[in-house]
């Protein structure tokens, strides 16, 4: 945090320095703050797109939250402009079989959960003719149907389960939720000037106490009173 402090600092007296940014983004990063790291990568590449570095670190929030395959454009790019970066190289080929694995799994995983819910379907219906006296599922039909079905529902949960999984990692990189409002919403400058959302709040103005006015009524009769 105090990183990101003292970067926002510099930043706001030279907002043209793109190594700030750069270097902003690897601390938001670490920090696992993925929306600010990937806009000051964005800003950095405003700033200088001749710049491979800038690339480079888009390349990293993106392999961070799992999406490989933008991972893997952004560190091509980066190669374009450095082309004999062996630490871009190693990037790309981590990128590269990181895609290739989650390709694998996307593609194979709802068919093993299908294989389990076969054998799961199965073994209800043996259990149902074996157990019980009377069997719930005399008809062949109606076994292999209750085995289909189980069959099905496992398939469509692990399928569910992967295409939530990429959803959460693509939401890594939207804004964060504001839950407090737009009138104490939060920026990284206001934390850099010790004034975050309000939390130094001003201190308030002593009241001054309203003269009170007297009634004429009640001062004539205090007058009266008085020469008694």
């Amino acid at each position: 945090m105090e990183a990101v402090i003292h970067y926002t600092h510099a930043i706001k007296l030279d907002k043209k320095q793109y190594q700030l940014f750069s270097n902003r983004s690897l601390a938001f990063l670490k920090l696992e703050q993925y929306f600010y790291a990937l806009d000051d990568a964005q800003t950095t590449i405003k700033l200088n797109p001749n710049w491979p570095k800038g690339y480079f670190r888009r390349g990293e929030v993106y392999f961070a939250t799992g999406n490989y395959r933008e991972a893997l454009d952004a560190y091509r790019e980066a190669l374009e402009l450095e082309p004999d970066d062996n630490t871009i190289k190693e990037a790309m080929k981590k990128s590269t079989q990181m895609l290739r694995n989650k390709m694998k799994e996307d593609m194979q995983a709802p068919w093993m959960g299908g294989a389990f819910g076969l054998v799961l379907g199965l073994s209800i219906v043996i259990a149902d003719q074996v157990f019980p006296e009377t069997p719930s599922l005399k008809h062949p039909m109606l076994q292999a149907i209750v085995t289909m079905v189980i069959c099905i529902i496992a398939y469509a949960i692990v399928r569910s389960v992967r295409y939530y999984g990429n959803i959460q990692r693509s939401s890594l990189l939207q804004p964060p939720i504001d839950l407090l409002g737009d009138s104490t919403s939060t920026s990284w400058d206001e934390y850099a000037n010790g004034n975050a959302g309000g939390l130094l709040e001003e201190e308030e103005e002593p009241k001054q106490e309203k003269p009170q006015r007297i009634n004429k009524a009640a001062a004539r009769h205090k007058m009266k009173k008085n020469k008694r």
